[in-house]
């Protein structure tokens, strides 16, 4: 079981939200951030997840606040960040978008071909929106970097 949030995060939740959250561990503890499900009575759930390192943090803010923005249409329903933590914490706040697992929901051949031409149509837009990549490793050099951490795991 993941270990619960700091005292500086769970401060950060409750200026956040207003009430103090039950923190719910989701995350994998061996990822590259951890996350818990926020839940509070009477309120909708969010999730509080911390990044062991700032460039995935900022990257993954950047995300929200351009690319996310520019995605969300009327069917679609994506998570919305409601908050950023300062420094020196490396924490967001998303809202909770509920769902399910495609591969995990039985469907039929109707319903499985929407679910396909909807995921389709959604990757087309996230592939027309503007990208620059400023990290500083590039790509060819990451992939192999990343896939030995994991092996390590």
């Amino acid at each position: 079981m993941d270990a619960p949030p700091s005292s500086a995060l769970l401060a950060f939740a409750t200026e956040t939200l207003g009430d103090p959250p039950r923190c719910v561990p989701v995350g994998w503890p061996q990822g590259p951030s951890r996350v818990w499900r926020l839940e509070r009575p009477g309120s909708p759930d969010h999730f509080l997840k911390e990044f062991r390192d700032e460039s995935r943090w900022r990257l993954e803010c950047d995300a929200y606040r351009v690319r996310v923005a520019a995605l969300a249409e009327d069917r679609v329903r994506l998570p919305r960040l409601v908050a950023a933590a300062p420094a020196p914490l490396t924490a967001i706040i998303l809202t909770a978008v509920p769902g399910e697992v495609a591969s995990e929901t039985p469907l039929d051949e109707d319903v499985g071909i929407e679910l396909h031409r909807r995921a389709g149509a959604f990757l087309r837009r996230l592939h027309t929106l503007p990208f620059t990549d400023d990290d500083p490793v590039p790509l060819a050099n990451a992939l192999p970097l990343r896939l030995a951490f994991w092996l390590e795991r």
